[in-house]
């Protein structure tokens, strides 16, 4: 089994049955990664792009493990949301912040694993405008309504879909890190309804992608990745799903 990894990132906007109106937008994003760590503790700092005050970030980290779970510590000022680890072989974790200026201080993740390939790491930053920071998630977050991880069991061209998620809120975003094994992951097509905006690609690592679009009024979201496999059996892939509420 290949253990390329690559990591996608996909963004859509969406209408649902509640209040709201206002609009999110997609400002930008970075991604860092270290393929082959020489020490096992390591620090990995993305660019935030350029900011305001009353944007909202959400950091991504992924870091590959031969057995134990890797350590990470939360970067000053975010929020942890969320972490997991899948087949035990795959730590992923999410981060979050309302930013408070325009001239923010990069976020820095430190985590402590394997060296080498075994240890392969890569964080990701994505900024948002418009979104409501006192209330920033508009589905309430948990670990089995949001994240959906393990290892494919057959040659099924199909990835299982992230958990559905229904937003309250007209014009939520929803926002999909979705990431895989397979060293073909990287060529699928987009889930049904969402478009790419950027992309992110490292050999033997993988990358993100991230995508947009207006759907119109739905209230029910499951995206699902299509697997251009290169091995079907034993591909392990993990994703998070989450619902940007609107100022």
């Amino acid at each position: 089994m290949s253990f390329d990894m690559f990591v996608r990132s996909v963004l859509m906007k969406t209408g649902a049955t509640g209040g709201g109106g206002g609009s999110i937008t997609y400002v930008g994003g970075d991604v860092v990664d270290d393929s082959n760590p020489a020490t096992s503790s390591i620090d990995l700092t993305p660019t935030l792009p350029t900011h305001a005050a009353d944007d909202f970030a959400i950091l991504f980290f992924y870091r590959k493990e031969s057995s134990v779970e890797p350590a990470i510590t939360t970067p000053s000022g975010w929020t942890k949301l969320d972490e997991n680890f899948t087949e035990s072989t795959h730590k992923t974790a999410t981060f979050y912040r309302k930013l408070t200026s325009s001239s923010e201080t990069n976020p820095t993740v430190t985590s402590t694993g394997d060296t080498g390939a075994n240890g392969k790491c890569l964080v990701s930053v994505v900024v948002f405008r418009g979104v409501d920071t006192s209330t920033p998630f508009d589905v309430t977050y948990s670990n089995a309504s949001h994240f959906l991880g393990g290892a494919l069991t057959d040659d099924s061209a199909t990835f299982a879909p992230l958990p559905t998620i229904t937003t309250t809120t007209n014009n939520c975003a929803i926002y999909v890190v979705q990431g895989s094994t397979g060293s073909a992951w990287d060529s699928q097509s987009p889930p049904s309804g969402y478009t790419e905006t950027w992309q992110y690609d490292l050999s033997n690592l993988g990358g993100q992608d991230a995508y947009i679009l207006d759907a119109g009024t739905a209230g029910s979201n499951a995206p699902e990745f299509q697997n251009v496999s290169d091995g079907g059996v034993g591909i392990q892939y993990g994703g998070y799903i989450f619902a940007l509420r609107p100022a």
